[in-house]
């Protein structure tokens, strides 16, 4: 995985954290925080990885 990949992921949990913030539907909200948290730690992971080579 590189840093474009890392980058990408990131995108993806701010897209999530701003469709958490409109909605008004608790449960939904904490679905779409939980996929923005997977996405945050995929991007985590991705940087860990390219870091220890």
């Amino acid at each position: 995985m590189s840093q474009h990949d890392a980058t990408r992921y990131r995108e993806q949990a701010e897209y999530c954290l701003a469709q958490a913030r409109k909605t008004v539907d608790p449960k939904e909200e904490e679905t779409w925080l939980k996929i923005a948290a997977d996405w945050a730690q995929m991007a985590d992971e991705c940087c860990a990885k390219d870091s220890r080579g």
